[in-house]
This record gives C-alpha cells, sequence and structure tokens, in this order.
C-alpha cells in the first residue's frame, strides 16, 4: 500500500531507480533493522521510569506536562566539605593568612565564604 502511494506520486518526475543489495547500501540495512532499535528504547525508557520511582520524586501534572521535584533538604553537603578541609594539608598551612577564618561549626572560610 505504502509503495503504491509511493509511485504515484513519483510517477511526474523524471529519474532513474537503481537497487543496491544490503551490504552495498549501508543506509537501508540499518533503517530495515529499525524495529530492534525501538524495542531498545522501549526498554531504556521502562528502566528510566524506574529510577525515576526509586528517586522518591514528587510529580504533579501541569497543563504543558509534569513538574518533578524532591522534597527532602539535606545539609551534607557542607559537612562533606568541612570534612575535606580538614584533610587538606595546603588549606590548613594557608589558615593563618588574614583572608581566612574559621566558623563557628569548623569551616573554613575565605573572606568570609565556604
Amino acid at each position: 500500500m505504502r509503495q503504491r502511494r509511493w509511485m504515484e506520486y513519483l510517477k511526474d518526475f523524471n529519474f532513474d531507480l537503481k537497487y543496491h543489495p544490503g551490504k552495498a547500501n549501508g543506509v537501508a540495512d540499518a533503517l530495515n533493522r529499525k524495529s530492534l532499535h525501538v524495542s531498545e528504547l522501549i526498554t531504556h525508557k521502562c528502566n528510566l521510569i524506574g529510577n525515576f520511582r526509586n528517586l522518591n520524586l514528587n510529580m504533579v501534572d501541569v497543563e504543558n506536562g509534569l513538574i518533578m521535584n524532591m522534597l527532602e533538604i539535606s545539609c551534607d553537603l557542607r559537612d562533606r566539605i568541612i570534612q575535606a578541609q580538614a584533610n587538606d594539608p595546603d588549606l590548613q598551612r594557608r589558615v593563618n593568612n588574614p583572608e581566612f577564618s574559621i566558623d563557628a561549626d569548623g569551616a573554613i572560610l575565605y573572606n568570609g565564604r565556604l
């Protein structure tokens, strides 16, 4: 059916149709195998959906799509920075410079910034 429509569309054009076997025509050969790639994409999509579920995201439907957000708030990053600063010998040598100061929780600040 599809070939008939193409034939009707192309009949008004002056062209020569030449056949290339699959091995010689890599593009056509790849297009013949596209169904395999589509099934692979569907599998990846299912895995991705599962990964999003594991993130415990809050999802809200809106008119133009979907809003995803995470409701968890954590101060873990600041704690990891402070721990890394304590283990950095180069930074420990520079603490005595006037640009550096130490915060109440032990964080080393440079010009008042972490």
